[in-house]
């Protein structure tokens, strides 16, 4: 919590979900209308969302951006809020990453790391730190993303803390526990609290 201790906030589904934005990066595949389903390995990862369509979706590195825990960043508070939705990760990191490099030269941070992973690990370079509701769609489908992620030469989540792109408040922002589910603020330049990054990208 902000006070140094150990309780955190709990969100409900409709705290997590909000109103969604219409960011998504154009392909090929999006073109000839291939479809794709959840645990499709394509795209550079992991399928673990798709609209109604099935062309267009979300899909999640087979490994985390980092080998370890890291700070979310500074005390900035940088306006994602309310970035809480489907392909508001996206947004919520060209803010970030405006601000906290601009600032601090804040490359080493959970979105930092996240923007730099397909430097090494994918011919895609427009991944990002997933929002808050995009995350938890990443826990819910967690036992899919490992099995998918381990087979093509990927790693397993870790059962420990995951940063989201979404600030909870100026010292804080939220995050999920993928050994069990739970959502909390935690916050953003502890070292107490430091967590694990988990790079998406949209199709």
């Amino acid at each position: 919590d902000l006070n140094g201790g150990t309780n955190y906030t709990i969100l409900t589904s409709s705290q997590i979900l909000t109103v969604p934005y219409a960011f998504h990066a154009q392909t090929a595949d999006e073109v000839t209308g291939k479809r794709y389903k959840v645990g499709d390995f394509a795209q550079g990862g992991i399928v673990f969302w798709v609209d109604e369509t099935g062309e267009h979706g979300l899909v999640c590195a087979k490994r985390d951006a980092y080998s370890i825990n890291c700070l979310w960043g500074s005390k900035s508070y940088t306006g994602t809020f309310g970035g809480g939705g489907i392909y508001a990760g996206k947004a919520n990191t060209a803010t970030i990453n405006a601000i906290l490099i601009s600032l601090f030269g804040g490359t080493h941070t959970a979105t930092g790391y996240c923007s730099r992973y397909g430097d090494n690990e994918s011919d895609y370079r427009d991944w990002y730190l997933p929002s808050l509701y995009e995350l938890d769609l990443m826990y819910q489908n967690k036992a899919t993303i490992d099995a998918i992620a381990t087979a093509h030469g990927g790693d397993t989540f870790e059962a420990d803390w995951y940063w989201s792109s979404t600030e909870a408040s100026f010292e804080s922002a939220y995050a999920i526990r993928f050994s069990d589910g739970l959502s909390g603020s935690r916050m953003k330049d502890n070292y107490n609290y430091e967590s694990y990054v988990r790079a998406i990208r949209s199709f």
